[in-house]
Formats: C-alpha cells, sequence, structure tokens
C-alpha cells in the first residue's frame, strides 16, 4: 500500500520535506481556492478548502488527506491511493 511506503525511514524524512515543499507552494496560490465549492470532477458542495489544516501538514500523507484527495472527488488519502 503506497501510504504505508511513506512511513519508514528514510521515506520519513522525504515525506517531511516533501510536505513543507508543497505547503510552500501551496500558499501563495491557495487564494484561487478561495470560494471554491466544486471538486475537480466537478461534483457542487463536495470540496472545501481549508489553508489552516494544508499548512499544519507534516507529511505527504497528511496533505493528500488535507487537499490532494478531496479535491480530486476522494473520500480520504487512502482511496486516492488505492485508486493510482
Amino acid at each position: 500500500e503506497s501510504a504505508e511506503l511513506l512511513k519508514p525511514f528514510p521515506n520519513k524524512i522525504y515525506s517531511s520535506r516533501m510536505a513543507q515543499g508543497l505547503v510552500n507552494i501551496l500558499k501563495p496560490v491557495a487564494h484561487v481556492f478561495d470560494g471554491v465549492h466544486k471538486n475537480y470532477l466537478g461534483e457542487e458542495n463536495s470540496f472545501e478548502f481549508n489553508g489552516d489544516k494544508c499548512y499544519e501538514c507534516k507529511s505527504i500523507l497528511e496533505f493528500d488527506e488535507a487537499l490532494t484527495a478531496p479535491f480530486f472527488g476522494f473520500k480520504s488519502a487512502k482511496d486516492y491511493y488505492d485508486f493510482s
């Protein structure tokens, strides 16, 4: 399972640094998500951006749970990983 691969050392360090990088990329463009309530699939009221939750992410799994999975129409990061 993809999420399990992100846990062991040294992948934990990679995950942490990658999450920091994603957060740094997101911050200057986060305003794009203001008022967006449709996910990528166009499903109304299925997505709500939570910047604070995204900015606090310490791993790729947390980032995917906070932004990637819900934006692309998945219930959770696990569902997103299983689909990939």
